[in-house]
């Protein structure tokens, strides 16, 4: 009698186990089917608004274009810049050379103090770059590696502003050791030609002088 009292306790046991199972999958389940509707409702929100912001940018521009002040440069060289630019082409090509037109200074050269740390200045230096250009930068073909700052100085660069923006920039270039030439008057291909030519020596000549060193040491 005892052990059959004891089955039917056990046997209640697992019918009240699987009934909880059974309630716990269907709550899991009606919980699923809750989530994804939301998250479909939540969706179809979002791109609804999404449409409308969109159809609210081209009303406005639409609305804006007739009187926003603003047009596209035919070009964006001046007439002289563009001149010495077809100068640039043929000796960039004999160094193998790429031709970079007004790249900021910070796109090529790096503070060196810790941007992250305290009483470093790193914003002060790197303030003093960010927005100034050089007209061209010619860079390696294979790595990008700036090799020559090129300037064209015209009247602006006698006023004294301009001098010591100048004075500031060329100590830059020779902490970083980056040849600079300052192109001004009138112009030719030659000059151009001759100025590239005679920078890339003194840098085939430096390195030479660089590997020398390292062999007597």
């Amino acid at each position: 009698m005892e052990l059959i009292q004891g089955n039917l306790g056990l046997a209640f046991m697992f019918s009240m186990l699987s009934i909880g199972i059974l309630l716990v999958l269907i709550i899991k389940s009606t919980n699923n089917s809750k989530q994804k509707k939301d998250y479909k409702d939540r969706f179809k929100d979002e791109f609804e608004s999404l449409e409308q912001l969109t159809q609210m940018r081209i009303k406005m521009s639409q609305e804006e274009k007739d009187f926003l002040p603003y047009s596209l440069n035919e070009s964006i060289l001046t007439k002289r810049e563009q001149v010495v630019f077809r100068y640039l082409q043929p000796v960039a090509h004999k160094h193998n050379l790429i031709i970079c037109v007004k790249p900021r200074m910070a796109d090529f050269i790096t503070v060196t103090l810790n941007q992250y740390e305290k009483g470093t200045r790193f914003h002060r230096y790197f303030n003093k770059i960010s927005a100034k250009h050089v007209d061209f930068l010619l860079c390696s073909v294979e790595y990008m590696k700036p090799v020559i700052a090129i300037e064209i100085d015209d009247a602006t660069h006698e006023r004294i502003e301009t001098m010591k923006r100048d004075a500031f920039v060329e100590a830059v270039y020779h902490v970083v050791r980056l040849d600079i030439i300052r192109l001004n008057g009138y112009i030719t291909q030659e000059q151009v030609e001759t100025a590239v030519d005679d920078a890339m020596n003194r840098k085939r000549m430096g390195v030479a002088c660089e590997l020398e060193n390292e062999i007597n040491m």
